[in-house]
């Protein structure tokens, strides 16, 4: 693949430096052929990927189809007479419960008239010419911006030879997207064209008799059962999908930022579908945050790790010995949820206010836990506003030593008396509030020990960690967590445990996130329990009252 990609960015600076450079620009345009049959291959020069594709297009039948590798996944565009609509049917195989393929086919209404399937030309002009394979080829080239959050550069260049009546066959077509503020190339893809053929019979346009399409589906309804239907590796289905996406989640952009917010949704679809497909211990979903980079994401992982070894206000009782012979009386399973000590999750929206949530969640769990059950709403509000001083940023991170050092010293009212939370740093208020909640202090458990852990969840209540999150977490959506990749990176995130289980005979922790309910498990994560899983032992707190 290296040696693949060698030779693109070789063939491709060659066309470069053997186009005339200073010949006159005309004012011609690309008139694609209206009837052709195309082999082609698109380079993912980004992730190495290489999806071979051939196409046969009509305008004259009012029909397109498109095969991918070979053919498991194909699309059938028939358009309709006198509707405003066309048929898109769909092929791709699927694996039974018994590991056997079978061929599925859907049907959906496509709306308006029947699209190219070359690339889009209305931001190409002329850039020369040059020779190839005894071939005078046309280069044209485009340059835009995106503007908005994004922020970004679309460079797309296309070379072409011109037949006999006018038109304009592609070669080669290349596309590079960058972010402006960094200049990361974060999807740059070459296609090559080759065996052009005018001829395009009915036949090769008709849907298999063999096949049944009975299911109609009515997309932009339920997220979950479209993406189920739809297939990330179709250019049509990923229209499809992503429309559905924004639709479910009420979300807008410009039309330039559509087209990358698209292909970043894309990525992250396939990437989970592949992921899935492996039958690994945890599942990934799209959620909210698909059509976001990781980069773009850094707000929801705003805690650091201490700057010091820091032991807490009182020292953790137990020597790993008289832990070992404690644990043996306690629950194989403990959920602090079903004891009634934990609140109902919240979101930290765009604000890196984790480290807020994580002790906050402790305390209250904590409280609850002293006074049998009976919990207080506290308000992770005024520790945004008013922990600075103890080293902590507000919404650009904190830590979670300092915030339960910050609420020892000056207790935590609740968010009825201090104010809602408001996802950005304000002024600290907590002079006017008519009382707050205390604690006595806080303890770091014993780090990188299981069974300690677990003797604190049982005798003083939920317990704060600090962990690193990667993009797979971000796109969690059920099962036992364990990514190696996140093994021995940076601090970045704060959670709670509330609790511990075995399931197939795989240890986990129950773990309480700060990005609402629809993320995980309803807001939770399990997490593997038989290793530091993402640094998850190193630094635990829990609040004594």
């Amino acid at each position: 693949m290296v040696h693949l990609i060698a030779l693109l960015i070789w063939s491709t600076i060659t066309f470069y430096h053997s186009c005339n450079c200073e010949q006159e620009k005309s004012n011609d345009t690309i008139k694609y052929p209206t009837e052709y049959h195309l082999r082609a291959e698109e380079i993912n020069l980004v992730t190495g990927i290489v999806k071979p594709f051939e196409v046969w297009y009509s305008e004259k039948l009012d029909r397109y189809r498109s095969d991918y590798f070979g053919g498991s996944c194909k699309e059938y565009y028939v358009s309709k007479a006198k509707k405003p609509y066309g048929i898109l049917y769909t092929t791709h195989p699927i694996a039974t419960m018994d590991l056997k393929n079978e061929i599925v086919c859907n049907k959906v209404k496509l709306k308006g008239s029947m699209e190219n399937l070359l690339p889009d030309t209305e931001n190409l002009e002329p850039n020369g010419e040059t020779e190839y394979d005894g071939r005078k080829i046309q280069i044209w080239y485009g340059k835009t911006t995106v503007l908005g959050i994004v922020g970004g550069r679309v460079e797309e260049t296309l070379w072409t030879y011109r037949l006999a009546d006018g038109k304009d066959v592609p070669i080669r077509y290349e596309s590079k997207k960058s972010k402006s503020w960094n200049g990361h190339i974060f999807k740059h893809t070459i296609t090559n064209y080759y065996n052009f053929n005018s001829t395009v019979l009915l036949e090769d346009l008709t849907l298999s008799d063999d096949l049944d399409c009975t299911f109609d589906a009515k997309l932009g309804k339920n997220l979950k059962e479209d993406l189920q239907i739809l297939h990330p590796d179709i250019p049509s289905h990923v229209n499809l999908g992503y429309t559905s996406y924004l639709q479910h989640h009420k979300k807008k952009y410009t039309e330039s930022e559509h087209d990358f917010r698209k292909d970043i949704f894309s990525h992250n679809w396939r990437h989970i579908r592949e992921h899935n497909l492996k039958n690994l211990s945890y599942k990934m979903a799209i959620n909210e945050f698909s059509d976001r980079t990781d980069e773009e994401l850094k707000y929801l992982t705003g805690t650091r790790a201490p700057h010091e070894k820091v032991e807490g206000t009182h020292p953790f009782p137990y020597t790993l010995e008289q832990v070992d012979a404690l644990v043996e009386e306690l629950p194989k399973e403990l959920d602090l949820r079903l004891e009634g000590f934990i609140r109902p999750i919240k979101s930290q929206g765009h604000c890196g206010s984790c480290w807020a949530f994580s002790s906050t969640a402790a305390v209250e769990g904590a409280i609850a836990k002293s006074l049998g059950g009976k919990s207080f709403d506290l308000s992770e509000q005024s520790l945004v506003d008013c922990a600075w001083g103890y080293g902590n940023e507000g919404c650009n991170g904190g830590m979670l030593d300092t915030a339960f050092e910050y609420i020892a010293k000056n207790g935590i009212p609740t968010s009825e008396d201090y104010g809602t939370y408001e996802e950005l740093d304000d002024y600290c208020e907590l002079e006017n509030v008519s009382s707050v909640h205390e604690i006595v202090g806080f303890t770091h458990v014993t780090p990188r020990s299981p069974n300690s852990l677990k003797v604190a969840l049982n005798k003083y209540g939920p317990v704060a960690v600090a962990i690193h999150v990667n993009m797979n977490m971000k796109q969690y959506s059920s099962g036992i967590y364990y990514d190696p990749e996140c093994q021995g990176q940076d601090i970045n995130h704060g959670v709670t445990i509330v609790g511990y289980g075995v399931r197939d005979d795989q240890e986990y922790w129950i773990v309480r996130n700060s990005w609402g309910t629809d993320w995980g498990e309803g807001g939770y994560i399990l997490m593997a329990a038989d290793i530091d899983n993402c640094s998850i032992l190193d630094y635990p707190y829990y609040a004594i009252v």
